[in-house]
């Protein structure tokens, strides 16, 4: 099912920054993408995705 998808990369996501040791500008970035990449994978609208 997509949103059991959708949860368990935003899950991911968000486990991955915070086993960071440091939260730098790097790491927010490399958040939003994967939550981007997880929002479009579960057919979100891209225009909603990017706003």
């Amino acid at each position: 099912m997509a949103l059991d998808h959708l949860g368990s990369s935003l899950y991911d996501a968000l486990k991955k920054i915070f086993k960071a040791s440091i939260v730098d500008e790097a790491a927010v970035k490399e958040l939003v993408k994967d939550v981007q990449r997880a929002l479009l994978q579960a057919d979100v609208n891209v225009k909603l995705v990017f706003s």
